[in-house]
């Protein structure tokens, strides 16, 4: 009995001895404790404003504009060979074909909305000159991005609208390029970081991609390089309620 008794006390100061093991009691402690407080970063404003400031340089390099048309987008070679000039004096079948375009679509036009600018150029190689018409106002614009309509030039010169894209900015080029007979319009558009991707807006034989962003504008592929027309339509002053 006596040897038993001396065994089960051991065993007894042995499981004692774990319980008030120092990791144990620290496991416990830790366990119950809250987590130490992490200092908060402090903003650093200078530093802020040279990475906005880089952002607005980087944004403004990839822009394209009449001024610097040969600069280089990240989406690709942008070099131009030829920049169109506005025209300034009023075509009424032009005015009109448009006017007629937006009507049908329900919007209301007034002179602050109805302001706009055009260039001609043959866009489907049959010899005549087909119109860009550049709409701006509230109807038509959100911040720089407004609405561009292609309309098909016919003889005796009168104009077929058949294409409104909306959302699209500044630079908006014709490209040499073509698909399905009618030339590639090309332009580029900005995440909330500034970076540019270039967009080519193709004719699917019956009209161009509603914008930018919408099916069937796809972006240009590496390293390509477009040549052609860079619209230039941004103060006419022309309004289409004259």
């Amino acid at each position: 009995m006596k040897k038993i008794s001396f065994v089960v006390l051991t065993i007894l100061f042995a499981l004692a001895a774990c319980k008030n093991q120092p990791g144990d009691a620290d496991n416990s402690s830790i366990a119950g404790a809250e987590p130490e407080a992490q200092p908060l970063e402090v903003f650093d404003s200078v530093k802020h404003a040279a990475q906005m400031e880089k952002k607005r340089q980087e944004a403004e390099a990839n822009s394209i504009t009449p001024e610097n048309f040969e600069q280089k987008g990240q989406a690709g070679s942008m070099m131009l060979t030829k920049t169109e000039t506005t025209s300034y004096e009023k075509i009424d079948a032009l005015a009109v074909a448009a006017r007629l375009f937006i009507q049908g679509k329900n919007i209301g036009i007034s002179f602050d909305n109805g302001h706009y600018g055009y260039n001609l150029i043959d866009l489907n190689g049959d010899g005549i000159d087909d119109a860009l018409v550049l709409l701006t106002g509230s109807n038509f614009c959100e911040n720089t991005d407004c609405t561009l309509l292609v309309a098909k030039g016919e003889a005796g010169g009168k104009y077929t609208v058949h294409s409104m894209i909306e959302f699209i900015g500044a630079p908006i080029l014709v490209a040499e390029s073509s698909t399905k007979g009618w030339r590639d319009i090309v332009t580029q558009v900005f995440d909330e970081a500034g970076t540019a991707t270039t967009m080519k807006l193709a004719f699917d034989g019956r009209k161009y991609p509603d914008g930018p962003k919408a099916a069937g504008a796809k972006p240009l592929e590496k390293p390509a390089k477009v040549t052609g027309y860079l619209m230039n339509a941004g103060n006419s002053g022309l309004n289409l309620t004259y």
